[in-house]
Protein backbone atom coordinates (compact mmCIF):
# COMPACT_ATOMS: atom_id res chain seq x y z
CA UNK A 1 0.00 0.00 0.00
CA UNK A 2 3.06 2.13 0.93
CA UNK A 3 4.53 1.39 -2.51
CA UNK A 4 1.16 2.37 -4.35
CA UNK A 5 1.12 5.66 -2.61
CA UNK A 6 4.54 6.39 -3.14
CA UNK A 7 4.02 5.87 -6.82
CA UNK A 8 0.72 7.82 -7.11
CA UNK A 9 2.47 10.88 -5.21
CA UNK A 10 5.55 10.78 -7.52
CA UNK A 11 3.16 10.89 -10.37
CA UNK A 12 1.35 14.03 -9.05
CA UNK A 13 4.66 16.56 -8.57
CA UNK A 14 5.88 15.45 -11.94
CA UNK A 15 2.21 16.52 -13.38
CA UNK A 16 2.65 19.25 -11.23
CA UNK A 17 6.46 20.39 -12.42
CA UNK A 18 5.27 19.68 -15.61
CA UNK A 19 2.10 22.24 -15.47
CA UNK A 20 4.86 24.78 -13.51
CA UNK A 21 6.96 24.71 -16.59
CA UNK A 22 4.45 25.32 -19.17
CA UNK A 23 2.58 27.92 -17.40
CA UNK A 24 6.09 29.62 -16.72
CA UNK A 25 6.44 29.80 -20.30
CA UNK A 26 3.38 31.04 -20.89
CA UNK A 27 3.75 33.71 -18.74
CA UNK A 28 7.56 34.37 -19.72
CA UNK A 29 5.96 34.35 -23.42
CA UNK A 30 3.01 37.20 -22.59
CA UNK A 31 5.36 39.29 -20.73
CA UNK A 32 8.34 39.19 -23.53
CA UNK A 33 5.48 40.30 -25.88
CA UNK A 34 4.86 43.26 -23.29
CA UNK A 35 8.60 44.59 -22.52
CA UNK A 36 9.08 44.30 -26.47
CA UNK A 37 9.71 47.75 -27.51
CA UNK A 38 7.83 49.39 -30.21
CA UNK A 39 10.63 50.50 -32.39
CA UNK A 40 11.11 47.16 -32.99
CA UNK A 41 8.04 46.67 -35.03
CA UNK A 42 8.20 49.76 -36.99
CA UNK A 43 7.85 50.01 -40.42
CA UNK A 44 9.82 52.73 -42.06
CA UNK A 45 8.20 52.65 -45.53
CA UNK A 46 4.38 52.18 -44.13
CA UNK A 47 5.61 55.82 -42.12
CA UNK A 48 6.81 57.16 -44.86
CA UNK A 49 3.74 56.26 -47.09
CA UNK A 50 1.67 57.95 -44.35
CA UNK A 51 3.31 60.86 -44.36
CA UNK A 52 3.39 61.09 -47.82
CA UNK A 53 -0.84 60.77 -47.55
CA UNK A 54 -0.53 63.27 -44.70
CA UNK A 55 1.27 65.80 -47.03
CA UNK A 56 -0.35 64.81 -50.01
CA UNK A 57 1.43 62.76 -52.32
CA UNK A 58 1.70 65.37 -54.58
CA UNK A 59 4.50 65.73 -57.13
CA UNK A 60 5.70 68.91 -59.40
CA UNK A 61 7.66 67.45 -62.11
CA UNK A 62 9.60 64.86 -59.75
CA UNK A 63 9.79 66.95 -56.98
CA UNK A 64 7.29 65.67 -54.30
CA UNK A 65 5.65 66.70 -51.41
CA UNK A 66 7.64 66.28 -49.26
CA UNK A 67 10.71 68.42 -50.87
CA UNK A 68 8.54 70.93 -50.58
CA UNK A 69 7.36 70.70 -47.06
CA UNK A 70 11.29 70.43 -45.70
CA UNK A 71 11.14 73.68 -47.38
CA UNK A 72 12.85 73.46 -50.66
CA UNK A 73 12.50 76.24 -53.13
CA UNK A 74 12.28 75.16 -56.19
CA UNK A 75 13.25 77.43 -58.41
CA UNK A 76 16.24 79.23 -56.34
CA UNK A 77 19.32 78.84 -58.42
CA UNK A 78 17.57 80.13 -61.52
CA UNK A 79 16.09 83.17 -60.21
CA UNK A 80 18.88 84.16 -58.36
CA UNK A 81 21.35 83.73 -61.68
CA UNK A 82 18.37 85.69 -63.97
CA UNK A 83 18.55 88.40 -60.75
CA UNK A 84 22.17 88.56 -60.96
CA UNK A 85 22.13 88.67 -64.98
CA UNK A 86 19.52 91.39 -65.47
CA UNK A 87 21.87 93.72 -63.45
CA UNK A 88 24.22 93.86 -66.00
CA UNK A 89 21.92 95.34 -68.52
CA UNK A 90 19.19 96.89 -66.46
CA UNK A 91 20.43 100.19 -67.02
CA UNK A 92 20.62 99.97 -70.58
CA UNK A 93 17.24 99.33 -70.72
CA UNK A 94 16.00 101.67 -68.22
CA UNK A 95 18.00 104.49 -70.20
CA UNK A 96 15.42 103.68 -72.91
CA UNK A 97 12.14 103.28 -70.34
CA UNK A 98 11.62 99.80 -70.13
CA UNK A 99 11.07 98.42 -67.02
CA UNK A 100 12.04 94.64 -65.56
CA UNK A 101 9.34 92.42 -63.60
CA UNK A 102 10.41 89.10 -62.91
CA UNK A 103 7.79 86.43 -64.76
CA UNK A 104 7.00 82.90 -63.95
CA UNK A 105 9.24 80.39 -62.66
CA UNK A 106 9.28 76.90 -61.43
CA UNK A 107 9.92 73.75 -62.64
CA UNK A 108 9.12 72.22 -66.10
CA UNK A 109 10.02 69.00 -68.15
CA UNK A 110 13.86 70.38 -68.22
CA UNK A 111 13.92 71.04 -64.84
CA UNK A 112 14.21 74.61 -62.97
CA UNK A 113 13.76 77.66 -64.97
CA UNK A 114 12.88 81.43 -64.26
CA UNK A 115 11.70 84.04 -66.46
CA UNK A 116 10.59 87.96 -66.59
CA UNK A 117 10.66 90.60 -68.78
CA UNK A 118 11.47 94.48 -69.58
CA UNK A 119 8.72 96.09 -70.69
CA UNK A 120 7.87 100.07 -72.25
CA UNK A 121 4.24 100.46 -73.75
CA UNK A 122 3.70 97.80 -76.21
CA UNK A 123 7.44 96.40 -76.03
CA UNK A 124 8.39 93.18 -74.33
CA UNK A 125 11.86 92.02 -74.27
CA UNK A 126 11.37 88.65 -72.55
CA UNK A 127 14.18 86.22 -71.14
CA UNK A 128 14.17 82.59 -70.52
CA UNK A 129 17.06 81.39 -67.98
CA UNK A 130 17.06 77.60 -67.10
CA UNK A 131 20.82 76.37 -66.73
CA UNK A 132 21.93 79.35 -68.85
CA UNK A 133 20.35 82.26 -70.40
CA UNK A 134 18.26 80.61 -72.67
CA UNK A 135 15.09 82.20 -75.28
CA UNK A 136 15.36 85.92 -75.38
CA UNK A 137 12.29 87.37 -77.23
CA UNK A 138 10.99 90.72 -78.25
CA UNK A 139 7.21 92.17 -78.81
CA UNK A 140 6.11 94.88 -80.16
CA UNK A 141 2.27 94.81 -80.28
CA UNK A 142 1.38 91.50 -82.12
CA UNK A 143 5.00 91.37 -83.63
CA UNK A 144 7.15 88.63 -82.53
CA UNK A 145 10.86 88.32 -83.38
CA UNK A 146 13.15 85.51 -81.57
CA UNK A 147 16.82 87.09 -80.60
CA UNK A 148 18.53 85.10 -83.20
CA UNK A 149 16.57 85.85 -85.85
CA UNK A 150 16.72 89.73 -84.85
CA UNK A 151 20.48 89.47 -85.59
CA UNK A 152 20.07 87.54 -88.80
CA UNK A 153 18.35 90.11 -89.98
CA UNK A 154 20.67 92.93 -89.26
CA UNK A 155 23.77 91.36 -89.61
CA UNK A 156 22.44 88.56 -92.95
CA UNK A 157 24.47 85.91 -91.19
CA UNK A 158 23.58 83.27 -88.95
CA UNK A 159 25.70 82.83 -85.60
CA UNK A 160 27.62 86.02 -86.12
CA UNK A 161 26.32 88.13 -82.97
CA UNK A 162 27.68 88.00 -79.59
CA UNK A 163 24.90 86.47 -78.26
CA UNK A 164 24.79 83.10 -77.62
CA UNK A 165 28.31 83.27 -77.19
CA UNK A 166 28.36 79.88 -75.46
CA UNK A 167 30.49 80.90 -72.32
CA UNK A 168 31.08 78.52 -69.91
CA UNK A 169 30.28 81.27 -67.17
CA UNK A 170 26.57 81.83 -67.28
CA UNK A 171 26.83 86.04 -66.54
CA UNK A 172 28.51 86.20 -69.52
CA UNK A 173 25.52 85.27 -72.00
CA UNK A 174 24.29 88.67 -70.00
CA UNK A 175 27.21 90.88 -71.40
CA UNK A 176 26.87 89.22 -74.43
CA UNK A 177 23.46 90.08 -75.01
CA UNK A 178 24.22 93.47 -73.60
CA UNK A 179 26.36 94.51 -76.72
CA UNK A 180 23.99 93.09 -79.10
CA UNK A 181 21.23 95.35 -77.72
CA UNK A 182 23.90 98.27 -77.66
CA UNK A 183 24.96 97.88 -81.03
CA UNK A 184 22.00 95.92 -83.24
CA UNK A 185 19.07 96.83 -81.44
CA UNK A 186 18.16 100.66 -81.97
CA UNK A 187 14.60 99.21 -84.07
CA UNK A 188 13.38 97.84 -80.57
CA UNK A 189 14.71 100.12 -77.93
CA UNK A 190 13.90 103.56 -79.40
CA UNK A 191 12.77 103.29 -83.29
CA UNK A 192 9.07 103.20 -84.23
CA UNK A 193 7.07 100.23 -84.70
CA UNK A 194 7.02 100.34 -88.40
CA UNK A 195 10.80 99.84 -88.05
CA UNK A 196 10.21 96.74 -85.48
CA UNK A 197 7.91 95.60 -88.48
CA UNK A 198 10.31 96.08 -90.89
CA UNK A 199 12.94 93.68 -89.37
CA UNK A 200 10.43 90.93 -88.61
CA UNK A 201 9.61 90.95 -92.77
CA UNK A 202 13.30 90.92 -93.07
CA UNK A 203 13.71 88.03 -91.11
CA UNK A 204 10.86 86.50 -92.61
CA UNK A 205 12.15 86.57 -95.96
CA UNK A 206 15.69 85.37 -94.72
CA UNK A 207 13.63 82.06 -93.49
CA UNK A 208 11.81 81.58 -96.34
CA UNK A 209 14.30 81.91 -98.60
CA UNK A 210 17.28 79.29 -96.48
CA UNK A 211 14.13 77.06 -97.05
CA UNK A 212 14.49 77.00 -100.75
CA UNK A 213 18.28 76.54 -100.34
CA UNK A 214 18.98 72.70 -101.22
Amino acid sequence: MQEVFGFVKKNLSEAKRRKDTTSGERGAGKGAAALCPASAHRDPEREQRSAGRILGDTSISGISSRTLARGGNVASAPQEKLKAGIELIEDLMRSHGFIYSPAAAGVGSGGQFASGEFQRGNRRMELHYRYSLGLVTYHVGDLTLSHEDYMWSMLGQRWKSEYPGFSKEPLDDFRHLRTDLEHYCTDFLSGSDADFASRVQQADALKKTASRLP
